[in-house]
């Protein structure tokens, strides 16, 4: 698809990632001249119509929501029987690659980014909508730092079909809150407990509960306790592992009610990190430093004395079998290498198992996707590009490479082969032109229909290919246009019978044609009259502004040209010889008229050429 143009407007230049609904592109729109995200809807979605109708309600109510950390639905149009979504484009890559990459992050990082998907989704829960797919693949990381929410709002859309919901399920289900898995709606409380699953996962570099299955997870997130986020990153404040679990509370009204109160805590908590003040739970908005009292003076009770209290005998010290300035070394030593021993054991131990990436160079996507599946690996498209070695939709090359190591659940990335861009030029000799375009179009090439060029031939009949370039067996680009060489007949003067049973001398003619003045393609037809009577000598489609040359013969002392666009005749041109006497006949064409009712006028330019052939 990249390379496609939808709706004479979207240019495909890029694919950014394919999903179960939708295949989403990098594209320039030519009316605006900027770049845009176009998403192609996929079967059976695109046929639903009542899922088409609802994308395009949620497409108007969430464009209030206008927001730079909200990605900007535009519309959803259509080209030919393929509808797709219009957003803006968003730069960065999604969250989820950032955590499998980098996680866990530290507490500054984690802080300011969930404050960023905060500040985001005030901007949807104060228009009192909800957005109902917040994950870490429906956030996207941007190159400033903050993050944008994307396709907000498209769950109304899901459950208009017999099957997206339950194809959307599986990616959804990690972050769903547990009175949306119960049958509840989507509320901002709900998008809360995604934003808290997603701070735990920024936090620990893991999902707080794991589950084989959708059903499995949703009874996981409904009944299991809140893991303490601490348990895997032993750094994160104390106050902070309680924000997280207050925003995955199983009652949503013992959670944050809102992006924007949850948005408070965070902010307070960042200050705080900032300028090293200590805040308790719950966050108080400004922290009491810990009074401190003096120390009381000793004042002697009347009639008695104080004593000074008696020093305490130090034991003698044992002799040392090494010295001290050994023991200072020895014990930050052991020390050190006791605290990297125990980080070790926490980080590795807390992770999933490494596995090693299989080679999936030249399987399939779905073969490849069984080759991982005991290695709970996950396939995902980086991209396609053409390749003379490796099939069509076959893998070329995967990130991370085959035999490296990655821990279980990771991403691979893969780019698929578009398949050879080259392709072989067949033999188009002594075919009609209908004939060749057709061999061409099964090579993967076609016909350079503009420049058709007639040449006299005693041997081919008028009317088939007597030469072609490039040449029989060349391989080249499929963007390449085969250019031919029509025969137009003997190059001689004969007695031809015409239909009424006379004679005369036959003329080689040459009419050029100007396609001007059109505003689209059309298809020109140029038929000659003489005395063997009328034959289309000509047929062929081309683009406005195009000029024809045409060679053909002529029988008798008068030739008439008949020019037709689409059928509709636009001109003709009398062309006159003396029999016996080479004479240029009168081409008689300006260039100027032509012009039709249907709207597809046009000019054309007679020229004249009519060598007597005796």
């Amino acid at each position: 698809m990249v390379g496609s143009v939808l709706r004479v407007r979207y240019e495909l230049t890029r694919l950014i990632s394919e999903g179960p609904i939708f295949a989403a592109y990098e594209a320039r729109d030519r009316l605006e001249g900027k770049p845009v995200c176009v998403r192609l809807i996929r079967q059976p979605y695109a046929g639903e119509q009542a899922f088409i109708q609802k994308l395009r309600e949620i497409v108007q109510r969430y464009g209030a929501a206008e927001h730079p950390g909200v990605e900007a639905m535009l519309e959803v149009d259509e080209d030919d029987t393929t509808p797709f979504l219009i957003s803006e484009l968003t730069p960065g890559v999604p969250l989820s690659e950032r955590i499998r990459k980098l996680a866990p992050f530290s507490v500054p990082v984690a802080v300011s980014t969930a404050i960023s998907l905060c500040e985001d989704l005030e901007a949807i829960h104060g228009l009192g909508l909800a957005h109902g797919d917040v994950s870490a693949q429906n956030v996207a990381s941007l190159p400033d730092g903050q993050v944008r929410l994307q396709l907000p709002g498209l769950w109304q859309v899901y459950a208009e079909s017999p099957v997206a919901a339950g194809v959307m399920l599986p990616s959804m289900s990690p972050y769903l809150a547990p009175e949306i898995s119960a049958g509840g709606l989507p509320s901002p409380a709900s998008d809360v407990y995604s934003a808290g699953v997603l701070l735990y996962e920024l936090l620990s570099g893991r999902l707080p509960y794991n589950a084989d299955t959708p059903v499995s997870m949703a009874l996981k997130h409904a009944t299991g306790s809140v893991p303490s986020v601490r348990m895997f990153n032993p750094s994160v404040p104390a106050v902070l592992d309680e924000i997280v679990k207050k925003a995955m509370s199983k009652e949503p009204a013992t959670r944050y009610a809102s992006g924007g109160a949850l948005l408070s805590d965070l902010r307070i908590l960042q200050d705080a990190l900032r300028f090293g003040r200590t805040v308790t739970w719950p966050i108080r908005p400004e922290s009491t430093p810990p009074q401190v009292n003096p120390m009381p003076k000793t004042t002697a009770p009347r009639n008695e004395t104080v004593r000074p209290k008696q020093a305490r005998a130090k034991p003698e010290r044992e002799p040392r079998d090494v010295p001290l300035f050994l023991w200072i070394p020895i014990a930050i030593f052991g020390t050190a290498a006791a605290t990297l021993v125990g980080i070790w054991l926490f980080f590795n131990l807390a992770k999933p198992s490494l596995v090693k990436v299989p080679s999936l160079a030249g399987l399939t996507l779905s073969e490849a996707r069984e080759m991982v599946k005991p290695s709970k690996l996950d396939i995902q498209i980086e991209g396609q590009k053409a390749s003379e070695k490796v099939p069509t939709d076959h893998i070329i090359s995967s990130d991370p490479a085959a035999g490296e190591q990655v821990r279980e659940g990771s991403h691979i990335r893969v780019v698929l082969s578009l398949g050879s861009q080259l392709a072989q030029v067949p033999d188009l000799t002594g075919n009609t032109l209908d004939q060749a375009r057709s061999i061409l179009q099964t090579a993967h090439l076609d016909l350079d229909e503009g420049n058709v060029v007639m040449k006299p031939s005693d041997k081919v009949d008028a009317g088939l290919v007597i030469g072609q370039d490039p040449p029989v067996g060349r391989k080249v680009d499929q963007t390449t246009k085969v250019k031919v060489t029509v025969s137009s007949g003997p190059d001689g003067s004969d007695t031809t019978q015409s239909g009424s049973g006379t004679t005369g001398p036959t003329n080689l003619y040459t009419m050029r044609v100007k396609l001007a003045g059109l505003t689209r393609p059309v298809t020109l037809r140029i038929d000659i009259v003489d005395d063997r009577g009328t034959r289309t000598v000509y047929e062929q489609e081309h683009e406005p502004e195009q000029t024809v040359e045409l060679a053909t013969r002529g029988t008798g002392k008068q030739v008439t040209f008949r020019i037709y666009y689409d059928n509709e005749l636009v001109k003709e041109v009398t062309q006159r010889s003396e029999e016996g006497t080479p004479v240029k006949p009168d081409a008689g064409g300006d260039g100027t008229d032509g012009g039709t009712d249907g709207g597809t006028g046009g000019g054309t330019d007679g020229g004249d050429n009519g060598d007597n052939q005796q």
